[in-house]
């Protein structure tokens, strides 16, 4: 379990932290896992790769799921904000446009990288058991008044427009970001893979026109509801 981090501080004006204060994060060797019940193998692939693209999702944001402390609320991305289609409703988490000949949210470039285990494999099993998630450098993590935020959400549609023109719009870049998700077992084909268990923390940097902030950012779910949020300016 993560550790989490206490609440404090607002939200001021900032821009792009220069690059003397991202960090890059190594990426998580390949390998293979075995069970110590019943020694059946669990294929442990990283991503994004040949075999395993990453999910068609572009930020934490979904119907239902959104991360928020109560005054404030974060949206991480996946992968580059600049990238993401102006027709795509946020909510809808997954973009399963061009699927399966030409996925259009693998052309996105990744923010992150990791591995997931499996039982067989991508091209067998509908989806990993669990997922590991790092972030390569500078991850985008777009914070707006939670309040204003839920008012855009309301008639059930965001886009990516929408979004960048909040008034309360900030927009941080994490520098260490780890999270861990671990997921349902899928009966049904037609069923939505339900998340039983996510969480995770990253530490960024905000900068303004005289100084130089940073935010700690954790969170919990569990069966797909939001169970910890914190969030933290320095």
């Amino acid at each position: 379990m993560l550790r989490w981090l206490g609440v404090r501080g607002g939200i001021d004006r900032y821009r792009r932290p220069s690059a003397c204060v991202v960090a890059a994060v190594v990426a998580v060797a390949t390998g293979i896992l075995l069970k110590t019940a019943g020694l059946s193998a669990e294929i442990r692939i990283p991503f994004p790769s040949s075999q395993d693209p990453g999910g068609p999702v572009y930020t934490t944001l979904e119907r239902g799921v959104a991360l928020h402390d109560g005054p404030v609320a974060a949206v991480l991305f996946y992968r580059d904000p600049a990238c993401v289609p102006e027709d795509f409703n946020l909510l809808d988490g997954q973009d399963l446009v061009g699927f399966p000949e030409n996925p259009r949210a693998f052309a996105c470039a990744s923010t992150v990288d990791g591995f997931a285990i499996w039982n067989r494999g991508p091209l067998v099993d509908l989806a990993p058991r669990q997922v590991f998630t790092r972030g390569t450098g500078a991850v985008p993590i777009w914070f707006v008044q939670w309040a204003e935020l839920e008012a855009a959400m309301s008639d059930g549609a965001l886009f990516i427009a929408e979004l960048r023109g909040l008034r309360s719009l900030q927009v941080g870049y994490a520098i260490q970001f780890d999270e861990h998700r671990i997921l349902s077992e899928i009966v049904d084909p037609s069923e939505l893979v339900m998340t039983l268990a996510w969480d995770g923390v990253s530490n960024g940097a905000l900068s303004s026109a005289d100084t130089l902030r940073k935010f700690e950012l954790s969170y919990n779910l569990s069966r797909g509801k939001v169970r910890d949020v914190r969030i933290r300016f320095h």
